[in-house]
């Protein structure tokens, strides 16, 4: 049997075989949640309770070690949460479709929540996704909120402050 074991903060893997324990450095740093964090990852939220929407807009730039993206290919999954609440929805793979100038669109609904994203390029590894939801529950969110992105094996986490309403 083999554990395997990532700290969120070092490029290092611990394996543990027959009780014996072996460091491996690894090209980037593999988070927790099995993922390559974003080197930047700069979430904008905000939330309107009533008519179930979260408006964000993220900007991340991939990490060191990265195989990039491939949104066409992989999947999107968000996990929003804030005020002992939380919104999570995944986009399979193949539901974002190319647009004009680099970007994919998916426009769709997932669990009976209606979604319209965009994920555009910025510049070398970097991005702008930008999120609609509308008709989910989000009963009970409050401040702070976190967000939690994953595209393919890439993704990131971060704390923000949310405008709601």
């Amino acid at each position: 049997m083999i554990n395997l074991m990532f700290r969120r903060s070092s490029p290092t893997a611990v394996f543990l075989a027959c009780g014996i324990a072996i460091w491996v450095h690894l090209a980037g740093a593999l988070a927790a949640d099995g993922y390559l964090s974003f080197a930047r990852f700069d979430p904008k939220v905000e939330i309107d309770i009533e008519d179930g929407e979260i408006d964000m807009t993220v900007q991340f730039t991939l990490g060191s070690g990265n195989n990039g993206i491939d949104i066409a290919a992989e999947p999107l999954q968000l996990h929003v949460t804030g005020g002992g609440r939380g919104y999570a929805v995944t986009i399979p793979p193949g539901s974002f479709k190319a647009a004009k100038n680099g970007r994919y669109a998916y426009l769709g609904t997932v669990e009976r929540v209606k979604i319209v994203a965009e994920l555009r390029p910025l510049g070398p590894n970097a991005y702008e996704l930008e999120l609609e939801t509308e008709g989910a529950n989000l009963n009970g969110f409050a401040n702070p909120v976190t967000v939690n992105l994953i595209i393919g094996d890439d993704g990131g986490s971060r704390s923000v402050r949310a405008k709601i309403e």
